[in-house]
């Protein structure tokens, strides 16, 4: 669902741009990973489709201690928008880096797809992440417990019971973990009242049942549909921000239908 969450994004940020005199710019920083890719796709996509100009990416290895020649490269093209697709610690390094290379002061703003942002992260540094964009699909405690109380009620409840963590401690991916384990779940219950015998359920009856869930409620979240062509619960998009001063994230907008983007 990277594409669609990027390209996504792209109409977003077309819907909001104010300067006539010319389209916004997009980049795009990664680690070497196929899911990663994905995302660059989808704003060079989003670019034809809504405008805008996909001025190209860097890669850099999965594991690494240095990224400014990557970013460098990227930086010179005056990208309005940087596009971070990376995890863990080379998420680490690029972040640094950006702040080592001022690329905030020239004007590049920074967004990360959906995996690029977990409550771990401000360690590196809260200065670092201030403004910074979340591009996800993913339920948040903060943003969304208000509008399904019941289903976090659940889930916290469930998360102190187990793990001995309060609300507050819910790490940002956890929420992902709840929604499939619902809808693998149903899909389960599905398959075991179709062929009767639950020793006679087979992968492949599991699996059909999956994707044929229609707006299934993950009492978390926006209800899951999932098919053939999006094999996936997370069914809509949302931004989110981090906020320094309130050390926390806020959203930046509601939940939203996203683009659905050609595969390759």
């Amino acid at each position: 669902p990277y594409c669609r969450m990027a390209a996504t994004f792209v109409k977003w940020v077309n819907d909001n741009w104010t300067d006539t005199t010319r389209e916004p710019r997009f980049a795009a920083i990664i680690y070497d990973d196929p899911g990663a890719r994905d995302g660059p796709h989808g704003l060079e996509w989003g670019c034809d489709k809504f405008g805008g100009t996909f001025v190209g990416m860097g890669v850099t290895p999965f594991v690494t201690l240095d990224t400014t020649t990557e970013l460098l490269r990227v930086a010179k093209e005056k990208p309005d928008w940087l596009w971070i697709g990376s995890v863990g610690s080379c998420q680490s390094v690029v972040l640094k880096d950006i702040h080592k290379l001022g690329l905030r002061e020239k004007g590049i703003k920074m967004v990360c797809w959906f995996a690029g942002f977990t409550d771990q992260l401000p360690a590196v540094g809260p200065e670092l992440l201030d403004g910074y964009l979340h591009c996800t699909g993913s339920p948040e405690w903060v943003c969304d417990k208000d509008k399904y109380p019941e289903g976090w009620k659940a889930l916290t409840a469930w998360c102190k019971k187990t793990q001995g963590w309060d609300p507050e401690d819910l790490t940002g991916h956890y929420p992902v973990g709840w929604t499939l384990g619902q809808a693998w779940g149903e899909a389960i219950r599905r398959a075991i009242e179709k062929v009767g015998d639950p020793a006679r359920v087979t992968g492949k009856d599991v699996r059909d049942e999956m994707v044929g869930l229609r707006d299934f409620d993950v009492e978390i979240g926006p209800p899951a549909t999932v098919s053939e062509e999006t094999p996936w619960t997370m069914n809509k998009v949302i931004l989110r921000t981090y906020d320094a001063t309130k050390g926390r994230v806020i959203a930046v907008t509601d939940w939203t239908e996203p683009v659905l983007v050609p595969l390759k």
